[in-house]
């Protein structure tokens, strides 16, 4: 459980090979922050 308010750390266990001159980006979907208030802070991650 999250608490309200606190800002936390998720790992998600991805392990990704991404190509020379290739960026990968972690978004937040709309509907985690609509219905449930979760975000990613840094939106969007750039990898």
């Amino acid at each position: 459980m999250i608490e309200p308010g606190r800002i936390v750390k998720i790992p998600t266990g991805l392990s990704l090979a991404i190509p020379s001159g290739y960026e990968g980006q972690v978004r937040p979907r709309s509907g985690l922050a609509t219905k449930h208030g979760l975000t990613v802070v840094n939106a969007p991650g750039t990898i």
